[in-house]
């Protein structure tokens, strides 16, 4: 077994020298490949600047935090918990923030948040299209008419086809 791993020790080193002379060791002439070439190393911008931040937390529920960076990044929020029941509150949020999208383009939204979800107003939030006018209608008329019961017939249902076995 020592004679194994003396062995196995000396093929290692063996190999070792021969990377070092400039020889290729016997697996990478099998998988010589082009080195890749170097990729340039691109230049590191400079960390955008913190102009103003503020944030405060209260045990309550209620907080408020102010951001704004050097390149135009901005964002502002405050929330505060709203009683719906005696044993259920929910935490309500408003806010807005503002940047420069990569085209030049000024975006500013804003926002707030409650028990009925998140609400966003802003010129780039895509909105839908607007109902048809015959559907508006309907919508409008539908509420007025009279509700009728219909009934509804049962369904019959099918007898199950008896399978007689052979003994």
């Amino acid at each position: 077994m020592k004679t194994a791993i003396v062995l196995l020790g000396l093929v290692a080193a063996c190999l070792a020298a021969e990377v070092r002379r400039g020889k290729q060791a016997p697996e990478a002439r099998y998988y010589n490949q082009p080195a890749p070439a170097p990729v340039p190393v691109a230049e590191v911008p400079r960390p955008v600047a913190i102009v103003r931040q503020s944030a405060d937390v209260n045990f309550d529920g209620t907080f408020n935090y102010d951001f704004e960076a050097e390149n135009g990044i901005s964002s502002y929020a405050s929330g505060s918990m709203k009683p719906l029941s005696p044993e259920v509150s929910a935490q309500t949020i408003q806010g807005a923030y503002a940047y420069t999208a990569p085209d030049g383009t000024p975006i500013s939204a804003s926002y707030y948040a409650d028990e009925t979800g998140f609400h966003i107003i802003g010129d780039h939030i895509p909105t839908p299209h607007p109902i048809p006018e015959a559907i508006a209608r309907s919508l409008e008329i539908l509420p007025q008419l009279p509700q009728e019961e219909v009934e509804v017939p049962q369904q019959r249902k099918a007898p199950r086809p008896v399978v007689k076995r052979r003994v």
